[in-house]
């Protein structure tokens, strides 16, 4: 089976149990801009990809994504201004799972982010994420790191708050 992309409400704001928290600030196909408790405002691509536009220079593979389904397959690179800035990113759909955290349990689709560096960029990390369909967001996070440095760190969905309808 396969599921399509369905964001989740505008102001939905999901807990996590490292303490952080953010915020959907708006919606644009399947990319929701989110803000973080400190203010920070990013975008969150595709279900688990929280680059920058211009890294990606004109791509766009995160359609190929969609409807997810397992077997699903992108690459692509990101490009940042330095050759030490570049990363060639692997985002595969690996299984689908039940799986519980502290905010419930949920039917999942695991997606794996592996992101190598090329050149003289050594960094080689996985992000694995839960992403629960009925959410339209990731439940859980796994980071794995083998090489260079990472700001990610793993978390799982302790709270949901649903804006009033």
């Amino acid at each position: 089976p396969s599921t399509a992309f369905r964001p989740p409400a505008i102001g939905t704001r999901f807990h996590y149990d490292n303490g952080g928290t953010v915020t959907v600030e708006s919606v644009d196909a399947q990319t929701l801009r989110l803000v973080n408790a400190q203010g920070r405002r990013f975008n969150f691509v595709s279900c688990c990809w929280d680059g920058d536009f211009l890294q990606l220079q004109g791509q766009y593979p995160f359609k190929e994504l969609w409807p997810l389904k397992v077997g699903n397959r992108i690459q692509f690179t990101v490009a940042g201004y330095l050759a030490s800035e570049t990363w060639v990113h692997t985002l595969k759909v690996l299984r689908q799972e039940r799986v519980r955290v502290p905010a419930g349990e949920f039917d999942t689709f695991v997606i794996e982010l592996e992101k190598r560096g090329v050149a003289q960029n050594t960094h080689r990390s996985t992000q694995t994420y839960w992403f629960a369909p009925e959410l339209g967001f990731p439940v859980r996070l796994e980071v794995s790191l083998l090489s260079g440095t990472t700001g990610a760190r793993s978390w799982q969905l302790a709270r949901i708050e649903r804006p009033n309808r």
